[in-house]
């Protein structure tokens, strides 16, 4: 936890939002504003409900409601653009430490998709050289195809490939089961005819 003061929480919210949120009014944009607020200063201080709703002469019950309602109110609202205030204000409150482990993560996670995208290319063109494996101008093709696409696509084509897939193994089984079937009927009809024959 940030050592904010509530009144602090106030300014930076009555900044981000170009209002005054202690105003009484009952407008649905003061109310999510406040809502704002409340979760501000729940996220980064350790007041109680009664505390972070007096700062604003409201009581624990309607910074509770608030509270409750604040994903839906506040994060995900985009009618408002609240979402964006509650972003901007996240970020004004981290502090520095939060965001500099962020950027190194974020780094870390650049450096390791840079050397694993590195390390995959290098092994296939290993898998070209070494082991005599030469693509076709359509797999090649293919293969620039599926690096340009999507996350998304790229699982949807191949979940789509896998069915495709089994489809054609259970089709195969069905046509070796059916074969085995007339096999067998043949010697037993073969038989049939030896055991006539007699």
């Amino acid at each position: 936890m940030n050592n904010i003061e509530l009144k602090d929480l106030v300014k930076i919210t009555n900044k981000i939002c170009g209002i005054d949120i202690e105003n009484k009014t009952r407008k649905r944009y003061y109310v999510f504003c406040r809502t704002l607020y409340y979760g501000l200063a729940r996220t980064y201080t350790t007041h109680c409900l009664n505390d972070i709703g007096k700062e604003i002469r409201k009581d624990h019950s309607t910074v509770l409601f608030a509270l409750k309602n604040l994903e839906r109110d506040v994060i995900k609202n985009k009618q408002h653009d609240l979402n964006i205030k509650w972003e901007k204000a996240n970020i004004m409150l981290k502090q520095p430490s939060d965001i500099t482990d962020e950027l190194l993560n974020a780094q870390k996670m650049r450096s390791e998709l840079i050397r694993l995208t590195e390390e995959n290319n290098k092994r296939l063109e290993d898998l070209k050289k070494h082991k005599h494996i030469e693509l076709s101008k359509k797999e090649e093709r293919l293969l620039e195809l599926f690096k340009m696409l999507s996350e998304e696509d790229k699982n949807f084509l191949i979940l789509k490939a896998e069915a495709t897939i089994k489809m054609k193994q259970d089709e195969l089984r069905r046509k070796e089961e059916q074969n085995k079937r007339l096999e067998g009927r043949k010697v037993g009809f073969s038989s049939y005819l030896a055991d006539a024959e007699v």
